[in-house]
């Protein structure tokens, strides 16, 4: 299994076709579209399980925790689209936590053609070419939805965290944050982001971490402090249980 990193609250796209991957639980701060090409896949999000086929596409909201099992030789496109970029869409579903739709044959070999196949689309054929495909969610079938009150405990918490990760969190603070008993906030933390508080705020440390260590030649010790772990002994054991490599291999591998 493969981990995808948290991405950053700047404007920001990538897509990526993949091939027979898997990826642990994760999230990101912006909508992920996935795309199967081939085969099928399973997208998993929260308690939810949901398969897709060839030509379908499913877009998963901001801050859902989700993880997708595909099959050796299944093909599918996975896009990280920022809310900056798709603000109409943003605005008009905000509580559509996955929507699964399909487009039809023209629409399908124009994104194919003009976005999926093109390694760095210029940004008024991107826009063009991800509103041709929201045109699509719009009307498609809404698999998760959450009421106004969840998507803002998420997006309150969430925001909370993105800000203040480098420093000692606690559950203390996160609870009083939102108004409520702290038992009662890991409860609902857990049913919302899929995990415990603990390994949601390493998951973000991590992938400060990650950037740094790919984007700046920083001491690795200083880098995981910097990224908010209390120690090097405790940056190297959490990075190497959710990346699988240490951090010095991160960087060698990422040069």
């Amino acid at each position: 299994m493969n981990h995808q990193l948290i991405n950053s609250k700047v404007a920001h796209y990538s897509g990526i076709v993949y091939v027979g991957e898997d990826f642990d639980s994760h999230f990101h701060n912006s909508y992920e579209l996935v795309h199967v090409i081939k085969g099928s896949i399973t997208v998993k999000i929260g308690i939810d399980s949901f398969e897709l086929g060839k030509n379908e596409f499913l877009i998963i909201s901001p801050c859902a925790v989700h993880s997708i099992c595909s099959d050796p030789d299944a093909e599918f496109f996975i896009a990280i689209i920022s809310s900056d970029y798709i603000p109409d869409y943003s605005g008009m579903s905000q509580n559509d936590v996955a929507v699964r739709f399909s487009l039809d044959s023209t629409s399908l070999t124009f994104i194919g053609q003009n976005l999926i196949n093109v390694r760095k689309p210029s940004l008024y054929m991107l826009k063009s070419c991800l509103y041709l495909i929201l045109s699509f969610a719009e009307r498609g079938d809404v698999l998760i939805s959450a009421k106004s009150v969840e998507r803002s405990f998420i997006y309150t918490v969430n925001t909370y965290i993105s800000e203040h990760f480098t420093e000692n969190l606690t559950r203390k603070d996160l609870a009083r944050l939102v108004g409520c008993e702290e038992h009662y906030f890991s409860t609902l933390f857990h049913k919302h982001f899929g995990m415990n508080i603990k390994k949601y705020i390493s998951m973000y440390r991590v992938s400060h971490a990650c950037r740094l260590l790919k984007n700046t030649n920083d001491n690795i010790s200083s880098i995981g402090l910097d990224s908010g772990f209390s120690s090097i002994r405790e940056f190297n054991t959490v990075f190497s249980e959710l990346m699988g490599i240490t951090p010095k291999e991160f960087r060698s591998n990422n040069r």
